[in-house]
């Protein structure tokens, strides 16, 4: 077990499943107490979990290395969800490496994140889901088992959402800390904590000294964390998957979670489908966006065009050869020249 899983898990807030919270502390537990000491995998190599397929779902190369036509890029999320690669399991740095390289890869047509999470981390989350939002390409989140807390927040940044089966779990979207008080436990080793401030820093570690019950009452106030960080971190979560599913029943905000027939009703997702139909959906939103471009584009060169006509023919009517308006013709020519548009050379030729 990654050391830094320990690190992360005492000193940040997570964004996660209670049920993965507790496993993880079960862990926390027989690393702090020597029953299961070893940290052999710490530097084990990070598996494979980003890779190109073709429109059947077929795995055919890297996403750096691929070159097939409408290529659709296909990122795992598995497992809680940390900022750092730890345990042979990609980081979130990682995963928006991989989301990078799929934009840049001209012949990568899409992106689907594979969602089997109960969530992680606060740390590098919102990050990571606002490279998803902000990605150049249309991206599919494909649930297979678990997308919560922090996997939904990723999830609802997406284009589209589908779950692999109705029992899929959706949602949890809430904020907690949790943390295991070893104090009496050190005590009856003969350890003692030494905990000492600067006469100036009143409030370093203030919420955790409260909710830990070292305060004047001697017993526990969570009340500082949760309004100074719990709450705030939460309105972070919360207003981002309003912005980001505008039609969500304001019910889900409360951190249930659902499987995902009732999560489809509640707006969390779009559908149930197989993950065959969530690569062609990606493959079509990527057409769709192309056509869009294409007729924008089309668009725009129109109405060039006629600017282009109606400034020479007003150039034309103000212009008369030969009749001493020469007055009148310097500052048109001026005025093309501030704007560079493309007709300035048949205009300045008229004039």
């Amino acid at each position: 077990m990654d050391i830094k899983l320990l690190l992360n898990a005492l000193n940040q807030p997570w964004f996660i499943q209670p049920e993965a919270a507790e496993y993880h502390a079960l862990i926390l537990h027989k690393l702090i107490t020597a029953h299961s000491p070893s940290v052999e995998d710490a530097d084990k190599p990070v598996a494979e979990f980003a890779f190109a397929v073709n429109a059947a779902g077929q795995k055919i190369s890297t996403i750096q290395d691929s070159k097939d036509k409408e290529a659709v890029a296909v990122i795992n999320i598995r497992g809680a969800l940390m900022k750092y690669d730890y345990c042979g399991a990609p980081g979130t740095q990682s995963m928006m490496e991989a989301l990078q390289q799929a934009n840049n890869n001209p012949s990568i047509s899409s992106i689907v994140f594979q969602f089997d999470s109960p969530g992680g981390s606060v740390a590098g989350t919102q990050s990571f889901a606002d490279a998803i939002k902000n990605s150049t390409k249309p991206v599919v989140a494909f649930v297979n088992g678990m997308m919560c807390s922090a996997a939904m927040w990723l999830g609802s940044a997406a284009t589209e959402r589908i779950a692999s089966s109705n029992t899929d779990v959706i949602g949890s979207i809430g904020t907690m800390a949790a943390w295991n008080d070893f104090r009496g436990y050190y005590e009856k080793l003969g350890i003692k904590t030494h905990e000492v401030y600067a006469t100036a820093s009143t409030s370093k570690n203030l919420q955790f000294r409260e909710a830990n019950g070292a305060n004047k009452e001697g017993k526990p106030n969570y009340e500082p964390l949760i309004k100074t960080w719990l709450d705030p971190l939460n309105s972070e979560f919360t207003g981002a998957i309003k912005q980001n599913l505008p039609g969500v029943d304001n019910a889900v905000l409360n951190g249930s979670h659902y499987i995902a027939t009732e999560a489809k009703k509640k707006g969390l997702i779009n559908r149930v489908g197989t993950f065959e139909s969530a690569i062609l959906a990606a493959i079509q939103l990527s057409r769709q966006n192309k056509t869009t471009s294409a007729a924008a584009q089309s668009k725009s060169s129109q109405q060039v065009i006629e600017q282009s006509k109606t400034i020479i023919a007003s150039a034309q009517k103000l212009i008369n050869p030969g009749s001493g308006n020469e007055e009148k013709v310097i500052p048109i020519v001026k005025k093309v020249d501030a704007m560079e548009m493309p007709f300035q050379k048949e205009l300045s030729r008229i004039v």
